[in-house]
């Protein structure tokens, strides 16, 4: 992807990053993972302590980008940052259009695997199936608006312990990310998370804004198939 701020780094990387609002608390969260080197990925979570960063929401050209910037310490230039198109306003959605918090870097320890969601038209039920492992979750949308009303959504499900996604009782949900939880108060860590593939033809059928945040279903199942 072609930098539309031309900034001006010694080396560049992708990653991609997680925003969450805690609907509770009114406390907000940010995962950012990058690859450290060739077999190990860093990823930074919101802490009290080590790094400040700073998301921003901003516009180049009439498209919309999420921006992350960080520092040492408060005032020191930013060693580094990240960008992404935020088609979707999630940063603005999770209310961190224009917000300052500290985090710390980790070596993160995952999984992930290739994951479908999908809803069809005459049912309420919404399914997430993880070909790889054997595993498909699913859980009751009720009344559940969606729009479209049916998709089917591919993309990876990243996790730490494959044996815990069936703790996951949780799903926060809207069309950049499913969330799952293992109760609907946490927000600094999850069992897992679904991102859907960048050139997906089909949305999960749920916009969120800052005004209507995110959607929270509760009573995932799991079972092995």
């Amino acid at each position: 992807m072609t930098n539309p701020f031309n900034w001006s780094f010694n080396s560049v990387v992708s990653g991609y990053a997680l925003f969450f609002k805690n609907d509770h608390t009114n406390g907000h969260a940010l995962r950012l993972e990058i690859p450290k080197d060739s077999s190990t990925t860093t990823t930074f979570q919101t802490s009290s302590r080590t790094r400040t960063y700073h998301v921003m929401d901003d516009t180049v050209n009439g498209k919309t980008y999420a921006v992350i910037e960080f520092r040492r310490n408060p005032n020191d230039k930013a060693y580094a940052k990240f960008y992404a198109p935020d088609n979707h306003r999630v940063a603005s959605a999770a209310d961190m259009g224009n917000l300052t918090s500290t985090g710390t870097w980790i070596t993160l320890k995952s999984a992930s695997c290739y994951t479908t969601i999908e809803k069809k038209s005459n049912s309420r039920t919404v399914t997430a199936t993880l070909t790889s492992v054997d595993k498909v979750a699913s859980w009751d949308a009720g009344s559940t608006s969606f729009t479209p009303n049916a998709f089917k959504v591919n993309g990876y499900l990243h996790y730490k312990r494959l044996n815990k996604l069936n703790d996951a009782k949780y799903a926060n949900y809207n069309n950049d990310r499913i969330v799952f939880y293992e109760n609907d108060w946490t927000g600094r860590d999850f069992v897992g998370f679904f991102i859907p593939m960048e050139d997906a033809a089909e949305t999960l059928g749920i916009q969120s804004t800052r005004s209507t945040p995110a959607l929270t279903f509760q009573n995932v199942t799991w079972k092995d198939t």
